[in-house]
């Protein structure tokens, strides 16, 4: 069952970093996109 557990909690936080680092591409992207304009 502990194996278990501390599997999902990685899964979890690793989709969490994922998350995040899209968010900030898609930031980066956006002022690419109004400084170009």
């Amino acid at each position: 069952m502990d194996k278990i557990n501390t599997w999902k909690k990685d899964n979890n936080i690793k989709l969490n970093i994922k998350g995040i680092l899209c968010r900030i591409l898609t930031l980066k992207r956006l002022q690419n996109i109004h400084a170009k304009a």
